[in-house]
């Protein structure tokens, strides 16, 4: 799939109304000129292609914004953390993510649960 199709299914998964897409896009697009998912900026003129993972990758990114975290961190907590979300993915599940304190928590170690089921849940609704 290509971007469009990316933010496409974004949007319908967070139910962004029509007045908030500019702004949305630009999220999403800022991630992609930081390089993530890995794969996604190709440069001037060739257009990135997406598969499911990159997907998740980016949903799940998305997701721990929404809770606050910068991308910048997000997408560290996401790259310590790609085995067991992909394998969590395809089971369906919950994990568990270990978030060191360079990752911004106030403790010396920061979990945060995550239930790829409702993140798959809610997008299908």
């Amino acid at each position: 799939m290509y971007f469009k199709e990316v933010a496409n299914r974004l949007v319908k998964h967070y139910g962004i109304p029509p007045e908030q897409h500019s702004a949305f896009l630009g999220r999403i697009k800022h991630l992609q000129r930081i390089g993530w998912p890995v794969g996604s900026n190709t440069g001037r003129g060739k257009q990135a292609t997406y598969d499911e993972r990159m997907y998740r990758e980016i949903l799940f990114t998305m997701e721990l914004c929404a809770i606050g975290i910068t991308p910048e961190r997000s997408i560290e907590i996401a790259k310590a953390n790609l085995p067991l979300l992909h394998s969590t993915a395809k089971a369906g599940g919950e994990c568990t993510l270990h978030c060191p304190s360079s990752f911004g928590g106030d403790t010396p170690n920061t979990t945060i649960r995550v239930s790829l089921t409702t993140m798959q849940r809610r997008e299908a609704a």
